[in-house]
């Protein structure tokens, strides 16, 4: 073990990708390869390898390592439950990351329990299992948040957890939103998630966006990318627009 884990689950990321370039399909190489990656991975969080200021370096690598395998046909909620079972005996210290990951993962499968159609089309076992899924992701990320409220990670989740209906009424999305911009002011996946939850597909407004883009606006921090996300919401607004063709 002359490397650390995390170092060492990079090198069957780097094989498989030139394996997919060479084959362009899944083979039991690449198969074996992403068993490699994800308990090397589980390894380093079991270990608890990072420190605690690193711990958000590691989850984006593995939101990172997520995305690319689901690119070549690897589902991310098998990725994630891969990575939940193979870190359950995890220490203390590796609570936070693996709530995080065991969060999303409900967040997915109750997404996939729902579907994307419209609230009248959800059968009534859809709609069951996708509040159960909310729910747990809800209570981990409370613990996330509860452990670590100096990192935005958990609060930004919440903010999609409130605009499914996870949270009390005294915790709408903008609670939050606030929490994790208070946690990381340049956050903007925050601002990003803040803003989807103000579309009027979520019970939002146009007015709500566009009151939203001027707040951003109005904080006059041009040393950071902030005011910026006011060209992203009219964006938004403009695709909610009719044609007028």
């Amino acid at each position: 073990e002359a490397y650390p884990f995390l170092r060492m689950a990079y090198a069957p990321l780097r094989l498989a990708r030139l394996e997919f370039k060479r084959n362009r399909q899944h083979t039991e190489t690449t198969d074996r390869l992403y068993a490699l990656h994800i308990r090397w991975l589980a390894e380093s969080i079991r270990r608890s390898e990072t420190q605690p200021a690193e711990m958000r370096v590691l989850l984006q690598q593995l939101t990172s390592s997520m995305d690319e395998w689901a690119r070549w046909g690897y589902p991310p909620d098998q990725f994630q439950q891969a990575l939940v079972e193979q870190t359950q005996d995890s220490g203390n210290s590796a609570i936070w990351v693996r709530n995080l990951i065991l969060a999303d993962y409900h967040v997915t499968i109750g997404w996939n329990a729902r579907g994307t159609g419209y609230a009248d089309s959800v059968t009534d076992k859809g709609w069951e299992e996708f509040r159960q899924h909310i729910s747990a992701a809800a209570l981990l990320l409370r613990e996330a948040h509860a452990l670590h409220p100096e990192f935005p990670d958990a609060a930004r989740r919440m903010i999609t957890v409130a605009k499914a209906g996870g949270t009390p009424n005294s915790e709408p999305a903008r609670f939050w939103f606030d929490r994790a911009v208070a946690a990381d002011f340049t956050d903007l996946a925050s601002y990003q998630a803040y803003a989807l939850d103000l579309q009027p597909r979520w019970n939002g407004s146009l007015r709500q966006l566009l009151d939203f883009g001027r707040e951003c606006l109005a904080t006059e921090r041009y040393d950071t990318p902030v005011p910026g996300s006011y060209m992203n919401i009219l964006d938004m607004i403009g695709v909610e627009l009719p044609n007028p063709g």
